[in-house]
This record gives C-alpha cells, sequence and structure tokens, in this order.
C-alpha cells in the first residue's frame, strides 16, 4: 500500500526533481518527434515511404470508406469469406490474458492493432 510522505529529504526532493525533469523532457521530444512529423527524416534501407493522402483518420469517413469496401467485397472480412480475424489475434501482453481475452470478447483484446477487423464484423 502506498503511502504521502509528509516531510521529504533534501535529497528525497532532488531525486523527485530529476525525475520529473528526465520525464518532462522525454515527453516533450516525443510531442515533437509526433506532432513535428520528424520520423519523414528516418530512411532506412528498404524503408518505403507511406503516401499520407492515403489515409484518413475521421471517423465519419473511414465507416463510410469501410461500408463501401465492405459492398465492393475488397474489405478484409469479405476476403477472409466474412470470418472475422478476431479469433486470430494473439498477443503476450500480460494484462490481456487468455482467459480476460475470452470473458471480456473483442471489446477488450482487439485494441487499436485489431479495430478494424472488430468494425468490420458488426
Amino acid at each position: 500500500m502506498a503511502r504521502k510522505l509528509k516531510k521529504l529529504s533534501a535529497s528525497q526532493k532532488q531525486a523527485i526533481d530529476a525525475a520529473t525533469n528526465k520525464v518532462t523532457t522525454e515527453l516533450s521530444l516525443s510531442d515533437r518527434v509526433l506532432n513535428g512529423d520528424l520520423l519523414r527524416f528516418y530512411t532506412p534501407v528498404g524503408f518505403k515511404k507511406v503516401d499520407k493522402t492515403k489515409y484518413n483518420y475521421n471517423l465519419k469517413k473511414a465507416q463510410a470508406n469501410l461500408k463501401a469496401a465492405q459492398r465492393a467485397g475488397t474489405s478484409a472480412l469479405a476476403k477472409n469469406g466474412g470470418k472475422s480475424f478476431d479469433d486470430d489475434y494473439v498477443t503476450d501482453a500480460p494484462e490481456l490474458s487468455t482467459s480476460a481475452k475470452g470473458a471480456s470478447g473483442s471489446s477488450s483484446s482487439g485494441s487499436s492493432s485489431n479495430s478494424s477487423s472488430s468494425s468490420s464484423s458488426k
């Protein structure tokens, strides 16, 4: 059980300040990479650049595109003969144990990596 420390020693305060500064710096750098699209400069051998115009993260547009793909028979669900991919999802994440996955259904086991097949099967 965690308990709140009422009086910190100078060394404890210094350790907390150092940890806070480190976390703040790491989060700031992460934000710069993501928001500044700094990964566009990362070009390892064999790297194929992603065409950002092919992707749209607007929910309504994504749902409309999914429905159109389902009608055209080009969705992942249609290509798999109408069978969901939920049972194929495998993870080694300890918080998603096999028993928890079965008890909670696809709502927690799918997370973001399985969201397209989950929404296409409903």
